[in-house]
């Protein structure tokens, strides 16, 4: 398949998502300017597309995650930083297209499974282990 066949199927599903078209233009956008801009993933686009394969096709996706993290960590990107959440966000959205995970843009973020072994605090609990770790200066425990 062609990058346009594919960018159009990524389109449809931004717009399933809950997203208004203009968004899913801006998002298809920001998927092409996120492989022209950074190093190492020119040619991600292209073989996420040619590629059939969903783990090979998973894996450049990620690849691209990673440039964009990368970029974002060291700060010395021709990129901006806001354009490159806008372009990470873009990205998560591509990563659930691929992986046939469902997204909502109401929740805001890929449904994944809670973990298991998750410690849950109430807001009692929290302020009162905050305040400790002040009072103590301990910030290990």
């Amino acid at each position: 398949m062609t990058v346009q066949e594919f960018l159009a199927k990524y389109k449809a599903f931004v717009i399933d998502a809950g997203f208004t078209v203009n968004s899913a233009d801006q998002y298809m956008s920001y998927i092409k300017n996120a492989c022209k801009k950074l190093v190492g993933v020119e040619k991600n686009l292209e073989l996420i597309a040619a590629s059939e394969d969903i783990d090979v096709r998973a894996a450049y996706a990620e690849q691209i995650n990673a440039a964009i993290t990368q970029a974002l960590k060291s700060g010395n990107s021709i990129v901006s930083q806001k354009r490159l959440r806008d372009y990470k966000s873009a990205v998560n959205v591509l990563i659930a297209f691929l992986s046939g995970d469902g997204w909502e843009k109401s929740q805001g973020s890929i449904a994944k499974p809670k973990l298991s072994c998750a410690s849950e605090y109430t807001q009692k609990d929290l302020k009162r282990i905050f305040l400790s770790r002040l009072k103590t200066q301990d910030r290990f425990s």
